[in-house]
């Protein structure tokens, strides 16, 4: 209840929800980023669960996430903006702390930005960086050739997969999307919702927002049927040259999920390397991204800024 009235308290003074009628604009504010959490898409498929808002001020995209089990917290855009962050910065701490909010907090800052975070005068700074907010991100040349005694499991999976006859595996379209809901759907009935929701919201409605903002000219993927029925996908978008995304992707069947990112990779990934994001601090999921490929580990920090009560930042005229 104390998060929808603070949220409410944005909304009246000229933020807007999050929703995929947005997606082009924060596609806008992408480049040069490299973490997957500050996307594009995941700011608009996961807008149901994160009751997200945005405003443009002075040309930065603010956006404040409202999930039920965290403290609000903020996510800026800087795009072509030059206007310094610390004008950002004063205007949102007090516009956060007259809503009610106990504490002004910035995330998924990288960590070539974290010293302009850091340079924001006026308040004291608690930077955090948490292992399940590390992101995974793989060399397209370690998982297209999957060589060494490290990878000889995953050669020994991708040759099982490769020889089953009633497996076909096609790219997503617009036109075969429900295979990937059906995959989803199938995973939820057989997961505990409450647990996956107490992570990080509902799967299952981000992947219907995706099916909105999905483009063939800018996403792609892998659905896999087997049996005749759909078994697997993956979708995923490359930013540049440099960096593609995985942003959804499942596997009903045993170590399928793994062959289709290694599929994908062979198919489609024509960048340097692919981010899949975090773990979440989840034992199963962080045990996958271990085992799927030698990685590097990118961090995400968060920034909690403050300052003594009944100050305000300088330049503010009150």
């Amino acid at each position: 209840m104390a998060n929808e009235t603070i949220r409410t308290h944005f909304l009246n003074h000229g933020f807007l929800p999050v929703g995929t009628d947005a997606y082009d604009l924060f596609s806008r504010y992408e480049d040069g980023n490299i973490l997957q959490e500050k996307s594009a898409v995941i700011a608009c498929a996961w807008a149901l669960s994160s009751r997200a808002l945005y405003a443009v001020l002075e040309d930065w995209l603010c956006c404040v996430f409202f999930f039920d089990i965290r403290t609000p917290y903020f996510v800026l855009y800087r795009g072509q903006s030059s206007v310094p962050l610390q004008r950002i910065i004063d205007k949102l701490y007090i516009l956060s702390m007259e809503s009610g909010l106990k504490e002004f907090r910035v995330e998924c800052i990288e960590r070539r930005l974290l010293k302009d975070y850091l340079l924001v005068g006026g308040y004291e700074k608690k930077v955090s960086c948490l292992e399940r907010d590390n992101e995974y991100v793989y060399k397209t040349d370690e998982l297209l050739n999957l060589t060494g005694r490290f990878n000889y499991k995953k050669r020994t999976t991708c040759k099982k997969f490769s020889k089953m006859t009633d497996l076909s595996i096609v790219p997503v379209n617009k036109s075969n999307f429900a295979l990937c809901r059906e995959v989803e759907k199938t995973w939820c009935e057989e997961h505990d919702c409450a647990h996956c929701r107490s992570f990080y919201g509902c799967e299952k409605e981000a992947l219907e927002l995706m099916a909105e903002i999905f483009d063939e000219n800018r996403h792609f993927g892998l659905v896999a049927v087997a049996k005749d029925r759909p078994a697997g996908y993956t979708i995923c978008q490359k930013i540049n040259e440099s960096l593609a995304f995985l942003y959804f992707g499942k596997g009903n069947m045993q170590q399928l999920y793994a062959y289709l990112i290694y599929k994908t990779f062979e198919k489609y990934v024509q960048a340097e390397c692919m981010n899949i994001s975090d773990d979440l601090g989840m034992k199963g999921l962080r045990t996958f991204k271990n085992e799927l490929s030698r990685h590097e580990l990118w961090p995400r920090y968060s920034c909690v800024y403050s300052r003594e009560f009944g100050t305000c930042p300088a330049g503010d005229s009150r």
